[in-house]
């Protein structure tokens, strides 16, 4: 196991917002798991930036929920349905605004009009990922997450199509996530 530690402040950004109990803003917080895929051993972890200044602090490396969004898609999308037989790389979906019921998801950037799965990860579109998160099915992408280590699913609040996009109520551990994707390169 190594252990990096740096006191070079440099690489630390500071809220514009949140201050702490003195007035001064806060350092902003980041977290990191390194895994071995091989042996599923956990080889580093990073829970936090700054000084430890309790013995029973907070990891955010294994404690701290947080949205996926984006990082989700390969998790919710590509692996069950590929697993499944129900897509593949070369999947062709139809990149352009659509409203799902209610629920209306947009791209981050333009839409691409055709595309296939593996373009569109390339280029995180969302509507390509919820076309293909509504004909592999939310049960099944839930299944698959649970079995990939996700332990945060709620099983009403999540049971939506923005599943695909990492709209999750909980969030997930970057320990969770780190082992989900392990998955994939076993």
């Amino acid at each position: 196991m190594f252990f990096i530690y740096s006191t070079k402040t440099k690489y630390q950004l500071t809220s514009r917002e949140t201050k702490d109990e003195d007035g001064n803003y806060v350092t902003s917080q980041s977290a990191m798991v390194i895994i071995d895929h091989t042996t599923g051993y956990v080889v580093g972890t990073v829970g936090g930036l700054g000084e430890k200044t309790t013995s029973f602090g907070l990891n955010r490396a294994t404690q701290s929920t947080r949205q996926t969004g984006s990082s989700m898609k390969p998790l919710a999308v590509l692996v069950p349905g590929i697993d499944s037989g129900i897509i593949t790389a070369a999947s062709v979906f139809d990149d352009v605004p659509t409203r799902f019921g209610s629920y209306n998801p947009g791209n981050y950037n333009f839409y691409k009009g055709l595309e296939t799965v593996r373009y569109a990860i390339e280029t995180s579109q969302n509507i390509p990922m919820v076309k293909a998160q509504q004909q592999i099915g939310i049960p099944t992408t839930m299944e698959y997450l649970k079995k990939m280590g996700i332990t945060t699913i709620n099983e009403e609040g999540d049971n939506y199509l923005g599943l695909a996009l990492g709209g999750l109520t909980n969030g997930v551990t970057p320990l969770e996530m780190a082992v989900a994707y392990g998955t994939i390169a076993n």
